[in-house]
């Protein structure tokens, strides 16, 4: 069962699954009878509702032939196969518990990448029963040695092999349910953890998408001490203590320019009963101003108050020393004499909270703890001269001294359930899509959404009774469609303003990838932006109007471009950028970071600002009622289409391709000739958008020259490209290259067409 759940990672995951995967869990006599541990555990995790579609992997467990996967050619980041969902909101910085157990891949650093696993930041459970031995255990399945260490060597951990339980994700919340046999050696309870950060979409947000800019993360735990009616069980009350333990990241490198002994932890009490630990630097906490660098700020670790739950804290947790572990494996209460501010500095200024309770028999409790942190500023640039600070969106609501983490937990743990219910509310209308059918569909799923068959000899035919797109759509499908979001927190996300600038202008940008370090690459922003187009409009628009002030910009300083082996001008003014900057240097600032090939020849990147423009003014003003954002950006687009008509040197209507190295997104194909379909599509597509645009704004004058533009331009298109079958890969005439079929060729008339349900063009 342990090799069936590695493979089928997006199985459906039924009653009848879990009660076959909990029989794998038995151990001693009275888990091999019926209605026992093994039914009990299964209707537990059945009653948490984790979403069917959900990615499951045993906790732990390596994945399937990991070692096997090709060594890539190039030097690229390899972080290995444990992963899980990040915890942050958009801007905030970022970092993940994988489906180890572990905190290992870490951006807080905004536009920085480190993975690294860190062990005193873990979560532990100690489990006690009248007339039983303790137990405690770290909820990790990472094996000892594995960097400084509060926990003991001969501690108890989560089995390596995936014994230990469960994991299921489906961002932006993540589960743990864990085996009972893992948590005791007689098992006593029954225990979860869900994972969740306030990312929903911003019509369900507030204040100016307040839960999206929020630096927090929150772990709700259910336990509970099942009854028994067999005489040969006991029904003895269990007391269970759970522990969150927060090392200084500082000492443990996450902000290398730190000075060592920045640190200090304290504990802090507040009226509700809660306790805080809090970790701060030296600047936010001794000089109450407002932060100045990337590390001044703030964690805080809280934990729900609630009847019953007892809450203390220790402050000054050495990262290589075992007391706060044996503190809490003593009682399952961390000692009073250490809840005070602890002033020891050096690289041993970790926190941690712990709650204890006593759950009777039959009893289950949820228990809350939530994570902040409080570091206002971004800092870019390598060098001292590039270097360039930047404000957070957070600091809107909370100002920017780097002190407001205790704040910003509080408030998480207020308002977690809101968020767990409106993101509930927001995936469900597609996690239900065919559910009534589910069984049905999950038998005859083929992958295929079309309505069209083939019959043996090959030949199409019409269906004919076509399916409810809904009732064909797989598990794997409906997943993705949310897992795949996680870049939009983990991506080294920057939502924010340069410090010191009108506080009323905001950026909001991502990296293409920690491998190719560029904000906004704009080429292929115009493919990954449609989750911020239907799910957060006013980020795109931040972008589309970004790329807009950047087509009338201009930056005549010289950068070697590396292909071409010369220099060029970094930003032409009518030439839309191929990013908006490197975190390497100042974002905004030094435009066009990337220099392998010139982005002011690119033949796509024009074409595709002005349908990016057009998208979004159809799908998110209103259906195109609103007309703000096409006067914002109309002057862009009328350089952008200039500037680009300009490569048409034949008078053909269509822009010739660069002569030397590649002029499109596809950088290692090159295109020739008069056109290309990929090309030629995208700049049909874009004179269409600018038709429309300016009808709408009413500037016909270039409206009605885009217009004949488009007359033109279509008409050689087809005599060019159009083979009476295909359209051909370009112009060039190169055999077999010209003639190929390329599958993204007519991305232009795509992006034309792909429209949500209900939005007219």
């Amino acid at each position: 069962m342990k090799h069936y759940l590695s493979r089928t990672s997006g199985a459906l995951i039924t009653f009848q699954v879990l009660l076959a995967c909990a029989k794998t869990q038995q151990t001693g006599q009275d888990l091999h009878k019926p209605g026992v541990w093994v039914d009990r555990h299964a209707e537990f995790i059945s009653s948490l509702q984790i979403p069917a579609a959900a990615w499951v992997h045993a906790i732990g467990e390596p994945a399937e032939d990991a070692a096997k996967r090709p060594a890539p050619r190039t030097r690229v980041i390899d972080d290995g196969e444990f992963g899980g969902v990040p915890v942050g909101s958009f801007g905030t910085g970022s970092f993940t518990r994988t489906y180890r157990g572990d905190f290992f891949r870490w951006h807080l650093r905004v536009g920085h990448h480190l993975a690294k696993s860190i062990p005193s930041c873990l979560f532990a459970c100690r489990v006690q029963a009248d007339g039983e031995a303790t137990t405690v255990t770290a909820l990790t399945a990472v094996p000892a040695g594995n960097g400084r260490e509060m926990i003991p060597p001969g501690a108890r951990r989560l089995p390596p092999g995936g014994d230990g339980g469960t994991y299921h994700a489906l961002f932006p919340r993540a589960w743990w349910t864990y085996r009972p046999h893992a948590l005791a050696a007689e098992p006593r309870i029954l225990l979860s953890q869900k994972q969740i950060s306030p990312v929903v979409p911003e019509s369900f947000t507030t204040d100016g998408m307040w839960e999206v800019s929020q630096p927090v993360g929150v772990w709700e735990f259910t336990a509970e001490n099942p009854a028994s009616s067999s005489p040969s069980e006991s029904n003895a009350s269990a007391q269970v203590s759970l522990l969150f333990a927060w090392a200084d990241l500082l000492a443990e490198g996450i902000w290398p320019d730190a000075p060592a002994g920045s640190v200090v932890s304290s504990c802090q009490d507040a009226e509700d009963g809660s306790v805080t630990a809090v970790i701060s630097t030296i600047r936010a906490e001794e000089h109450p101003g407002d932060a100045s660098d990337d590390w001044h700020g703030s964690f805080a670790i809280t934990a729900k108050p609630g009847p019953g739950l007892g809450i203390t804290c220790r402050s000054g947790l050495r990262a290589d020393e075992t007391a706060g572990w044996d503190d809490f494996a003593a009682d399952g209460i961390l000692g009073n004499a250490r809840r005070r501010e602890n002033e020891a500095r050096g690289g041993g200024n970790g926190a941690a909270i712990a709650v204890d309770l006593n759950l009777r028999p039959g009893e289950r409790r949820a228990v809350a703890f939530a994570l902040a942190w409080d570091f206002p500023v971004i800092k870019f640039g390598a060098t001292r001269s590039s270097r360039a600070l930047w404000l957070k969106r957070h600091t809107r609501y909370y100002g920017q001294s780097g002190n407001s983490a205790v704040r910003i937990a509080a408030e998480a743990l207020k308002r977690y359930q809101d968020w767990d219910r409106t993101i509930s509310a927001w995936q469900s209308g597609v996690l239900d899509e065919g559910e009534a059918d589910a069984s049905a569909t999950q038998d005859r799923q083929s992958d295929s959404c079309t309505a069209e068959a083939a019959s043996p000899s090959g030949e199409v035919h019409e269906a004919a009774q076509p399916r409810d797109p809904a009732y064909t759509r797989p598990h794997w499908y409906k997943r993705a469609l949310f897992n795949e979001l996680y870049y939009l927190v983990d991506g080294g996300t920057l939502w924010g303003q340069p410090m010191g600038s009108n506080a009323g202008r905001q950026h909001f940008a991502l990296l293409e990838c920690f491998d190719y370090k560029y904000y906004n690459t704009l080429d292929v922003h115009y493919y990954g932006s449609w989750p911020l187009v239907l799910l957060w409009p006013s980020l795109e628009k931040l972008i589309v109007e970004d790329y807009a002030d950047a087509v009338l910009q201009e930056d005549l300083s010289l950068q070697y471009i590396m292909v071409l082996r010369k220099q060029a001008p970094r930003t032409l003014q009518g030439a839309a950028v191929h990013d908006v900057g490197s975190p390497h240097a100042a974002p905004f600032s030094r435009l066009n970071g990337f220099a392998f090939l010139d982005p002011n020849v690119w033949r796509d990147l024009n074409c595709k600002f002005v349908l990016m423009a057009y998208r979004l003014h159809v799908v998110a003003e209103a259906g195109g009622e609103d007309k703000r954002l096409l006067r914002r950006v109309w002057p862009a687009v009328h350089a952008a289409l200039h500037y680009l008509k300009e490569l048409d040197l034949n008078g053909d209507g269509l822009p010739e391709h660069h002569p030397e190295g590649s002029d499109q997104t596809y950088d290692h194909w090159g295109m020739r000739g008069d056109t290309s379909a990929y090309c030629g599509s995208l700049w049909l597509a874009a004179l269409q958008a600018a038709v429309a645009m300016g009808r709408s704004i009413e500037s016909d004058a270039e409206a009605d020259e885009f217009e004949r533009w488009l007359a033109v331009a279509t008409k050689s298109f087809e005599a060019i490209l159009w083979t009476g079958v295909y359209y051909k890969f370009d112009a060039s005439g190169r055999k077999p290259v010209s003639d190929a079929i390329m599958a993204d060729g007519l991305a232009g008339i795509w992006h034309e067409t792909a429209r949500p349900p209900g939005v007219s063009p």
